[in-house]
């Protein structure tokens, strides 16, 4: 590098030494040849370098370690602040054990000394918590106050040099730090404590007493005198926050005394304990003084902890060089019961009474007196929201008594609660005033719980309490087995409700009830809604399929809002075991969320229904088509309103197999009626096996959203058996109060629209498809005269999209007639055929017309297809169809045994094309385009060659060769003709693709292929196409360690990549490398203006293994911007890795379009430089 002062160093060259040139007996000794020194520039360094062994010593750290790390001095530090007197420093240094982050980091800092280069600090700290292997990282940065330190240097020191019975004493040499060092000393000490016996158990938990702190920061900055902070302390279990406690803080001090005990309720074997302590502001974020981090094994053991721990500050750069130390004493405490048998079983519930609250703080501010609290308790079972209840608030105390009674109707053992105490804000968020954790052992046994929990987070110096009694409960039902079988339904009645809470204003509410399996959606349904009344009636039956043993049911009772959203008046969960059982369940139900003070219920009855579809064989098989007849409706609701009479509906229908869009048909729509009947039949191609169809009923509303009236799905196993399906369906969704039906008639059919015949496609095969016409396509386009379009097919060979053609459009018909002939191949047997119509739209995308899909089977057989398909999504009330016709035809030539070996390329000449579309607008009449072609292996964009444009016509002539590489058997070659265009992206005027059997064989190929994608108009493309064959195999010259000798000789008919006054030339110059060795390049100098640069230099390449191929690039060479690619080429390993090597002329690629551009090179494989014997092992060390 060049060395700038005040700016970043520039680089003057590089290189890399491959180890095996070093790893042996006599270590490495020469020169090396720099690179990326410069164009035209060879610049050299001398080196040596040897390979010293030594096996590193055993570590002596064991678990709880920790590290005494003395830093004493540094020297040579580079000069970061400007002074007239000459430059210097503040420098402080930073320790930190490598790799931690977050809350697990610890770092300890030096003081800075003012004004040196040469600074002596003498400081001595410990870091409390080491791990076997873990390295220690030094920085040292200049102290500039106001802003970010400057970093002077840095340096890791690996754990074998300091974890040892020495440890570590001497210079480090510091990185970024030109020639400074670091004197450092480091000595692994024993654990804190000597180990001993875990006193924790299962239920255990922790008694932490907070006592004071010292040394700590100032955080505040005052007038009088030095700042000074106003310190609070947390502790928590590391990894869980919600395990966590906190102190008062105390006002204007560095040394805070709390003396303040707290419990935490759960605790682990192998939790850390994270003391943190903060600075208090006032309507800000709390500033951080200090954190430390106490191992399990330092206080989990008979008799605890009770001691000083040192405080570490967050990051790296910032403090103030202080040691402070945090004073706690830590007990496990047993639990809180002692170990007792569950009594929960399956379906078991809890009853959870909270009785009160005592030590609360206050969270309202008063005029008069002390502040006061409004305060409510949540409960939940840990993990499921959908479980939990609140009780009622109570209005300014401190110590409020609820006696409030629930029952949660599902508990799975293991399962804890959580108490949240809140204080109520009208209009606003609730205040946390506490929260409690009470473990599933505590409460599951005979007798369950009764007492007091300490409530954590409850203010700072606040001791707050939560005073509950949990008792597990039986089921309510006995066990019994499930009478439930694969497609069940159940039939849910939900009866009256009582107790609700009045919603509205006057005192009332209009109550419904909504009913879902949970998790399932799609089977909600919901009563209608009764007026006023807080005590509603409804008695409605519905039935729920798509029930599987273990659903629960969910229930939600809401007040019914004209034009608002509907507010909760209470929910509860059913579980399965209530109902899956020989005569169901009918009871009432306490429902949870129905306001404080309410005790609601909901009475119900649910029993669970035989599948009503017998379980019988499916009929479907790949490919199978559904024939479905949607005959009609009864019992819709009015969506439309009317001045005259009562409101109607203009309902249609739509069906579609469930999560594939396009297999979407509609039935037209039936103008003002509630009982439509469609009688229309549709198909679905390509039904699979087990899928299930979703119907949906819905009001048509010009210029709107259609309206749902109601919904359904129906299973597989309703249909696809023989005889298929055919009756009424409940709809869901029908609207409150409204029970509609649907009639369906559904079977399945083969996939085939014939009989089976035996298909007679073999590889290779062709489609010869011919597009006839449409009928009854529905007016895209609004005109005065009535309504048309202008109508256009694409056919795709399904999930090929490269494999498809379109039409040309016809203007203003909705009847069009194309009679347009297409090839696609190659056609593999089974493949079917996606035909879409569309409307042609100049400036807008096109408008879907309607779409079919006709299956392989229906055409790869003798005599092919002819006929009508009828389309789907072709609007509403229109039946519309396509009638094509396909013949299946034979290869264009028979099977000829493949001639192509690893290695070879392809000789392709690209002769001419015709009937290309017009892309460039003229003036003077008759369009034109400036046609060029692209040929390039599928896949492999490297080996891509393109022609030159030629400029105005239709019917190009190019009569170029080009040599395309790396061709292996059965690939796909890929050709499209572009118009050129300066200054946008070129215009695709066509494209087509030839299979390896079409050319892979002695006679290779030469005619014409149609291309697709080329407009309205067929056309076509000439090419002739030879497989050229690989040299014979010879020996391999290489070894391992072998070099490679490359000479860049000479390069001929480049393009012009510069213009000036002067006119157009380049400024060439050539890169080579082993290709996917970056390490490996060289490159030559530039010559100035000229196509015909000649070189002449020779480079060696070392580390080269055999097989390895060379790339060659050459690049027009920009002072002030990135070179431009002339042209590049490959040289496989089989032509120069032999006796004699290679010398020859190299056509290159992407030279430009009609840029016949070559490049002379020789190479020679040399021997290695010399054998020796590898010394290295793991450990060694490089001087």
């Amino acid at each position: 590098m060049d060395y700038d002062k005040g700016s970043a160093a520039d680089l003057l060259g590089t290189v890399v030494l491959p180890c095996d040139k070093f790893n042996r007996t006599n270590g490495f000794e020469g020169v090396l040849e720099l690179e990326k020194c410069g164009k035209g520039h060879k610049a050299t360094l001398t080196v040596q370098v040897s390979v010293l062994w030594f096996e590193p010593p055993p570590p002596v750290s064991v678990d709880g370690s920790r590290l005494k790390v003395s830093i004493v001095s540094a020297s040579g530090l580079r000069a970061a602040d400007w002074s007239f007197g000459g430059g210097k420093s503040d420098p402080f240094c930073v320790c930190e054990v490598e790799g931690l982050e977050g809350e697990a980091a610890m770092a300890v800092r030096t003081k800075h000394i003012s004004k040196t280069l040469d600074p002596v600090w003498g400081e001595e700290h410990e870091l409390p918590i080491y791990e076997t292997g873990q390295n220690l990282s030094f920085k040292v940065y200049d102290y500039d106050q106001g802003s970010a330190a400057d970093l002077l240097g840095r340096v890791i020191l690996p754990a074998y040099e300091f974890d040892n019975e020495t440890g570590f004493e001497g210079d480090l040499r510091l990185f970024e730090g030109d020639a400074a060092k670091l004197h450092v000393k480091v000595q692994v000490l024993p654990p804190l404590l000597p180990d001993a016996p875990l006193v924790s158990e299962v239920g255990s938990r922790l008694k932490v007493k907070i006592v004071s702190a010292k040394g700590l920061r100032a955080a505040d900055w005052s007038l009088r005198g030095p700042g000074t902070s106003d310190p609070f302390c947390t502790c928590e279990v590391m990894d869980n926050p919600d395990l966590k406690v906190e102190t008062k803080h105390i006002s204007k001090t560095l040394d805070p005394v709390w003396n303040e005990e707290h419990e935490i309720p759960i605790y682990e074997q192998g939790n850390r304990l994270l003391f943190q302590v903060f600075d208090y502001d006032r309507g800000s974020a709390a500033d951080l003084l200090g954190r430390a981090t106490l191992l399990c094994r330092n206080f989990d053991r008979d008799g605890g902890f009770e001691g000083d721990l040192r405080l570490f500050e967050e990051g790296t750069g910032s403090g103030s060089g202080t040691v402070a130390f945090l004073h706690v004493r830590v007990e496990v405490l047993p639990p809180l019961l002692p170990d007792a048998p569950p009594v929960s079983e399956p379906g078991s519930r809890l009853r959870v009474k909270v009785l009160s609250a005592r030590g609360l703080r206050a969270a309202d501010w008063a005029l008069r007196g002390p502040g006061s609290s409004d305060p409510f308790c949540h409960c939940e079972v840990e993990g499921k929201p959908d479980l939990s209840f609140k009780t009622k608030h109570i209005s300014k105390t401190l110590s409020p008594v609820w006696n409030h009674e629930h029952e949660v109707p599902m508990y799975d053992r293991g399962d804890a609660l959580l108490f949240k105490v809140f204080d109520y804000d009208r209009g606003s968020s609730a205040d946390l005033l506490g929260r409690a954790t009470l473990p599933g052992r505590d409460f599951d046994r005979e007798g369950g719980f009764e007492g007091e929990l300490r409530l954590m987070e409850s203010g700072k110096g606040a001791k707050a309490f939560l005073k509950v009694r949990v008792d597990v409960l039986p089921p309510v039902l006995e066990a019994a087995p499930p009478v439930s079988e694969p497609g069940s339904k159940l039939s849910v009645t939900i009866l009256s409700a009582k107790g609700l809470r009045a919603a509205d204003w006057g005192g009332k509410s209009d109550p419904f009830c909504c009913c879902e399996v949970r998790g399932k959606p799609e089977t909600k349904f919901q009563t209608k809604h009764k007026d006023k009344t807080l005590a509603p009636v409804w008695n409605e039956d519905h039935e729920v399929d798509d029930y599987d043993h273990g659903d629960c049911l969910e229930f939600k009772v809401f007040d019914h809002d004209l034009g608002s959203s509907a507010d909760l008046l209470g929910r509860v969960l059913l579980p399965c075991n209530y109902f899956d059982r020989e005569g169901g369940f009918e009871g009432d139900l306490n429902l949870m969320e129905c306001g404080k003070g309410c005790n609601a219920s909901i009475r119900v009855r649910v029993t669970v229904l035989p599948s009503p579809y017998p379980a019988a064989e499916p009929v479907s098989e790949p490919g199978s088509r559904v024939r479905i007849t949607m005959l009609g409706a009864q019992g819709l609701r009015a969506a439309d309103f009317s001045l005259v009479g009562k409101g109607k509906s203009d309902p249609f229908c739509v069906c579609q197999v469930k999560g594939r869009p396009e297999t979407k048909v509609q039935t037209k729509h039936l103008s003002k009626t509630l009982e439509p009947v469609w009688n229309e039949t549709h198909e679905i191609s390509d039904y699979d096996r087990g899928e299930s169809l979703d119907f949906q009923v819905l009001d048509h509303d010009i210029g709107s959203a259609a309206d749902l009236l109601g919904r359904v799905s129906l299973p597989s196993r309703a249909f696809d058996r023989a005889g298929g399906f055919e009756g009424e369906v409940q709809l869901k969704e029908c609207g409150k109060g409204h029970q509609a039906t649907l009639r369906l008639k559904i079977e399945v059919v083969s996939g085939a629209m014939f009989p089976p015949a035996p298909p007679i496609s073999v590889e290779g095969s062709r489609l010869k498809i011919t597009i006839v016409g449409a009928t009854g396509l529905r007016a895209a386009d609004v005109g005065i005269m009535g309504g048309k379009s202008d109508p256009y097919c694409v056919c795709t060979i399904q999930g090929k999209k490269d494999m498809t053609f379109k039409t040309r459009h016809i203007n203003k018909t909705l009847a069009p007639l194309w009679n347009e002939e297409h090839e696609l191949s190659p056609y593999t047997r089974g493949d079917a055929l996606d035909f879409t119509v569309f409307d042609k739209d100049v400036g807008t995308a096109d408008d879907l017309l309607g779409r079919v899909v006709l299956s392989g089977g229906d055409f790869d057989r003798k005599g092919g297809f002819e006929g009508e398909l009828k389309l789907r999504e072709c609007g509403r009330n229109k039946t519309a169809a396509l009638r094509v016709k396909i013949a299946v035809l034979p290869p264009l030539k028979p099977e000829l045994p493949a001639i192509s070996v690893p290695g070879s390329a392809l000789q392709v000449t690209i002769i001419s094309a015709k009937g290309l579309r017009a892309a460039d607008y003229s003036i003077f009449g008759g369009g034109k385009s400036d046609p060029f072609c692209i040929c390039e292996i599928r896949g492999k964009p490297k080996t891509k060659c393109t022609t030159r444009h030629i400029d105005k016509t239709l019917a190009p002539a190019w009569n170029e060769e080009h040599e395309v590489p790396e061709y292996e058997r059965g690939d796909l070659l890929d050709f499209a003709v572009m118009d050129y265009d300066v200054g946008s992206s070129a215009d695709l005027l066509g494209r087509a693709t030839l299979e390896g059997r079409d050319f892979d064989h002695a006679d290779g190929f030469e005619g014409e292929v149609e291309l697709h994608d080329c407009g309205d108009k067929p056309a076509t493309l000439k090419v002739r196409i030879r497989v050229l064959l690989p040299p014979p195999e010879e020996p391999r010259a290489s070894v391992p360690g072998s070099r490679l000798r490359v000479a860049v000789v000479r390069a001929g008919g480049l393009r012009a990549a510069d213009w000036d006054i002067r006119g157009s030339s380049s400024d060439p110059f050539c890169k080579v490398q082993i290709k996917g060795k970056d390490a490996s390049k060289r490159e030559t100098a530039w010559i100035g203006r000229t196509l015909e640069p000649v070189w002449n230099e020779e480079f060696e390449i070392d580390d080269y293994a055999t097989g390895e191929d060379l790339e060659f690039t050459v690049m027009d060479y920009d002072r002030a911007s990135a070179a431009d690619l002339l042209g590049r080429v490959s040289l496989a390993a089989r032509h120069f890795d032999r006796a004699f090597g290679y010398a020859g002329t190299l056509k290159l690629r992407d030279c430009g379009a009609g840029t016949p551009s070559t490049l002379t090179v020789r190479v020679e494989v040399l021997p290695p430089l010399r054998e020796g014997e590898r010394v290295a092992e793991p450990g060694c060390v490089l001087r």
